[in-house]
């Protein structure tokens, strides 16, 4: 029997008993304790003590391993990747199973505040330009060069000219009386490319971006003199300038400027001064869809308006600008502009167009022949001489 108020502690090898006048006592080999008799209690109370004060010192640990990561992510910016790298390891430890709970819990701590990062992150709702960084020259480290004649010496007067992205040292260019020329060595040498398909005036040249091969020359030169020669509607080569075909326009006349969509060499706009020395219905701005075959009236001014220049926007093929010039040339005289001498943009490829001439900050009163473009690094920059 065991006397509750003795709190008499059974071990192995403890032997209770209980005498006749109610005092209980107890025999024991090994380790075995009681209030009363067991002189190695104090041992007992000290290990419990030494367990507690070791789970203490291991949460106070684990709450400084915590802060030391948490200040290493917010404070000194060290990677996430990096912490979630070492949490992990530390998961992975066979032992220590309070430092693996702990890192598992800071692990998702962690992840959750740096996905919650990135969402708050602010996203442009526009389409930055990438940054061009300029480089300026002295004006006196050009002293030394000094422009020269390249030739050829039998084409005549130019005013369409050509090169071909990706290859610098390949050119066409187009003569008011020799049709078209090549040159593959930067000018040392010319060869005419157009001879026995078509010649005569040649005001325009276009090679697409996408497909070097293609090539899109308009008849008809720009440069409206008193000897001005005509050409003879479009012609197009699939092959580099070695064949030629005939691209519709016949009655164009004169063929200032081509553009070719920068990803589809079928889709091709001219712009169509039209004939010179009377009214017509053949000019304006035209599109073709199908490299050529069929063509369509996208901007007309009037009869007496043809169109002069053209560009489409570097940053936004759908973007187009186009210059409408009124001209008329006759054996004796020149009339240069009025009615129907604008600008023009559309924003859908063509389908619409807006007059812009009238907008704040270009000149007022009858305008003349212009020509428009777009800076390639910036499309809210757009230059117009007039």
């Amino acid at each position: 029997m065991i006397d509750s108020k003795t709190e008499t502690f059974r071990f192995t090898g403890i032997l209770s008993f209980e005498t006749g006048n109610g005092i209980s006592a107890v025999l024991y080999w090994g380790v075995g304790v009681t209030n009363s008799f067991c002189p190695e209690q104090p041992i007992i109370i000290n290990t419990v003590s030494r367990k507690v004060k070791n789970r203490f010192r291991r949460v106070i640990l684990l709450i400084f391993v915590a802060i030391v990561v948490i200040c290493s992510f917010i404070v000194v910016k060290v990677p996430l990747n990096f912490l979630q790298f070492l949490l992990k390891k530390m998961i992975m430890l066979p032992k220590m199973r309070q430092v693996k709970w702990l890192s598992f819990l800071l692990l998702l701590v962690i992840t959750s505040f740096g996905l919650n990062a990135q969402k708050k992150k602010p996203v442009s709702s526009t389409i930055t330009q990438k940054e061009v960084p300029s480089i300026n020259f002295p004006e006196s480290s050009f002293n030394a060069l000094s422009w020269r004649s390249i030739g050829p010496f039998r084409g005549g007067r130019s005013a369409a000219v050509s090169g071909v992205v990706g290859k610098p040292n390949l050119y066409y260019f187009g003569s008011t009386g020799g049709g078209v020329w090549k040159t593959q060595d930067a000018g040392q040498t010319w060869e005419n490319i157009s001879d026995k398909y078509f010649g005569g005036s040649v005001g325009s040249i276009a090679v697409s971006e996408s497909d070097p091969n293609v090539i899109y020359v308009g008849g008809g030169e720009v440069t409206v003199r008193g000897n001005v020669s005509y050409g003879y509607g479009m012609w197009k080569s699939a092959d580099a300038g070695k064949t030629w075909q005939n691209s519709g326009l016949p009655e164009s006349k004169h063929i200032p400027r081509i553009k070719i969509h920068p990803k589809n060499p079928d889709l091709v706009y001219a712009a169509v001064l039209g004939d010179l020395f009377k009214s017509s219905t053949e000019r304006g701005v035209y599109r073709s869809k199908d490299g050529g075959k069929n063509w369509e009236k996208i901007l007309f001014a009037n009869a007496d308006a043809g169109a002069v220049d053209l560009v489409i926007d570097p940053g936004n093929p759908r973007i187009l600008y186009a210059a409408t010039w009124r001209v008329r040339r006759t054996p004796y005289d020149l009339s240069s502009g009025g009615e129907g001498s604008d600008l023009w943009k559309s924003t859908d490829g063509g389908d619409n167009w807006t007059k812009i001439s009238a907008n704040k900050g270009l000149p007022k009163g009858p305008l003349g022949i212009m020509g428009i473009t777009v800076s390639p690094v910036n499309s809210e920059k757009v230059f117009a001489i007039i």
